[in-house]
């Protein structure tokens, strides 16, 4: 993990331990900087200005990606895959504290953002498509994709919407919270059928007949 300068120029090294493969890090709203270590079961929490780290679970069990801090800083919403509860958790960044907020058997459920007064994280949910690479926490794209809107504190979760996408990459929300981004590697149309239709560039004209003809 390295720092340059916004403007560029004076890069350095932060961090102490090698980052993982699937290159995961996020900066806080507040100081800390959060990275994956190697084989994606922990993160280390990292403080830029003194160098001091700390690991993030107290029991890493199981795989864990995509931490997304709430707004106030105060809780982290994390993917984990730790059992038997395998799902969304929320990870309280003073005491260490995990507690599952939402518990689900889809293959992919991933947090991407937080409602603005803290009270709801929004999710990724689908079936696992594709492997791509680096094109989403765990490499492989997501089919049958929906956004869920996930109560912190209990309550019915709500679609937010189908995507009608066949198969997707990475979803990012606007700083707004009102948007979404997506990459999207395929998609489905409809299939119209054309009666009489003249595929020629330019339009026919009609020859008008003369005497000589």
């Amino acid at each position: 993990v390295w720092t340059i300068d916004a403007d560029g120029g004076n890069p350095r090294t932060l961090a102490s331990s090698d980052l993982s493969d699937s290159f995961h890090l996020t900066w806080s709203p507040a100081t800390p900087i959060l990275y994956q270590q190697p084989g994606n079961r922990n993160y280390y929490e990292l403080d830029p200005e003194t160098g001091r780290e700390r690991l993030l679970l107290r029991r890493p069990v199981g795989w864990i990606f995509s931490p997304i801090h709430s707004p106030d800083g105060q809780k982290i919403a994390v993917a984990w895959s730790g059992r038997p509860n395998r799902g969304i958790w929320i990870i309280d960044v003073k005491n260490r504290g995990e507690m599952p907020v939402y518990v689900t058997a889809a293959a992919s459920a991933t947090p991407i953002g937080w409602s603005a007064d803290g009270r709801s994280i929004y999710v990724v949910e689908g079936k696992n498509s594709t492997y791509r690479g680096l094109t989403g926490p765990s490499g492989e794209t997501i089919t049958g994709t929906r956004i869920l809107s996930v109560p912190v504190n209990g309550g019915a979760v709500q679609t937010v919407a189908d995507l009608p996408f066949k198969e997707i990459g990475s979803i990012a929300m606007a700083p707004d919270r009102r948007r979404f981004v997506v990459t999207v590697y395929s998609s489905q149309s409809d299939v119209w059928v054309v009666d009489n239709f003249d595929g020629s560039r330019e339009p026919r004209i009609p020859r008008e007949s003369s005497s000589r003809d």
